[in-house]
């Protein structure tokens, strides 16, 4: 399946991180004349100094009153950290590396302050402008594009998502990774491998795609329909979409980006009424930085097509908390392979590729005669296909379980880079993380 920001393991590359000394605070200095700047900066000392109310105790850690403060009434997000954040047994406190647990409460508090600076009498951040039509965001960064962002849409309206991501460490890391990469796609899919999550995708579902906190370019309707108007695979006739029913292993992809990820065992459900399939997808996607995978495991709705439209199905699903959309073209197969073409698009870009089914995890020399033919004949190249690994190993014992992420201080220029796009110099990000 192609998602949001996919790419393959292929494709990715190894990613590093330049430290803060690499970032240049001298051509920062000028854009603090920027109020959304100047109060998310006055924010953070605010209450990165208020951390010294906190201190431990025999019991934990717990805050000291604040003699003389009012308190202030509830607003529908606040700074404000969940009790079971405020009260932490000392024996849950992680140690290790010379970065306290203190520390870590201290940058979460500073992000949170720099949400509210920035949402403070501040407008929106302007977009630097493209004029040529773009397919997706991918291709409008890649153009010099910055995207236009609303920051007080995270609080007034997306105000939970960005409470639980921002108070989650592995979630927080997430949306500093992704605004480190800048629309590349190996970079971003490297973030959902290391730091991808339920409450990641809530946050991009919310302040991207519902919300449009984040407000992405949009695609050129004449690029678009071009892309799916031309070059149509030639689907096979008469296609009876119960022969998909069952499982399915995808064994051969032709696009590198999309199609060639490890284990990739696909079901199928057939509904003849509604007539719509429902397919369950599931692929893995490795951790380069560190070991192991990402387990994604996918919806997706087909509605069947008449025989007069150019595709067989109509699909839809969503991955990282973000939608996309696609035409299937069914253009051959028995009972022992199925091969499938694709067109997509979603807010990052329009793609397309082919695959292999087969009913076992390998493809038998026998049904490989048959699906080469098949794919030759449609005018694929047997040779370009990649060999999909469905042995499908156990995630190693030391990723198990993935909740915590380290926070940095070389993560703030990050950080002010999703609220205020092209306030750190462009040269700054190497469109890796």
């Amino acid at each position: 399946v192609r998602g949001f920001w996919m790419d393959s393991d292929a494709e990715l590359r190894q990613l590093s991180r330049p430290r803060l000394p690499n970032f240049s605070w001298h051509s920062f200095r000028g854009r603090l004349s920027r109020p959304p700047l100047l109060w998310s900066l006055v924010g953070a000392v605010v209450l990165v100094a208020g951390c010294e109310d906190l201190a431990f105790s025999g019991q934990g850690l717990v805050s000291r009153p604040n003699v003389g403060r009012t308190s202030r009434q509830a607003e529908p997000w606040s700074a404000t950290l969940p009790e079971d954040v405020q009260t932490v047994p000392p024996q849950d406190l992680p140690a290790g590396d010379g970065w306290s647990w203190l520390s870590s409460l201290q940058l979460a508090l500073l992000t949170l302050s720099l949400v509210f600076g920035l949402c403070l009498g501040a407008a929106p951040a302007f977009a630097a402008k493209v004029d040529t039509e773009v397919a997706g965001f991918a291709e409008f960064a890649e153009k010099g594009g910055a995207m236009d962002v609303n920051p007080s849409c995270f609080v007034t309206s997306c105000g939970q998502q960005t409470k639980d991501c921002f108070t989650n460490s592995r979630c927080l890391k997430g949306t500093l990774c992704l605004s480190r990469c800048r629309g590349g796609q190996d970079c971003a899919t490297q973030c959902f491998a290391e730091f991808g999550g339920k409450k990641l995708d809530a946050w991009l579902k919310c302040t991207v795609e519902t919300e449009k906190c984040v407000s992405v370019p949009q695609q050129a309707g004449t690029v678009v329909n071009k892309f799916f108007e031309t070059n149509i695979p030639k689907k096979l006739p008469n296609f009876n979409p119960s022969s998909l029913d069952g499982s399915w292993f995808k064994v051969r992809g032709f696009n590198p980006k999309y199609d060639c990820y490890k284990c990739q065992p696909n079901s199928f459900k057939c509904d003849p009424e509604s007539k719509t399939t429902t397919a369950d997808i599931k692929l893995r996607v490795p951790n380069l930085k560190s070991t192991g995978f990402m387990q994604n495991d996918i919806e997706e709705r087909l509605r069947v097509l008449d025989e007069s439209n150019r595709a067989t199905f109509q699909a839809h699903g969503e991955i990282f908390g973000l939608s996309f959309d696609e035409e299937w073209y069914i253009l051959a197969g028995d009972d022992d392979f199925k091969l499938v073409a694709y067109k997509g698009q979603n807010l990052q870009d329009i793609y397309e590729g082919a695959f292999i089914y087969s009913r076992t995890a390998e493809i038998s020399p026998a049904v490989e005669v048959k699906a080469r033919q098949a794919a030759e004949a449609n005018g694929y190249a047997w040779t370009k296909f990649c060999v999909v690994d469905n042995s499908c190993p156990p995630q190693p014992a030391t990723q198990a379980n993935q909740e915590e992420a380290k926070l940095e201080w070389d993560d703030i220029p990050d950080l002010i880079e999703w609220f205020a796009p092209g306030t750190i110099p462009k040269k700054q990000f190497s469109g890796a993380y």
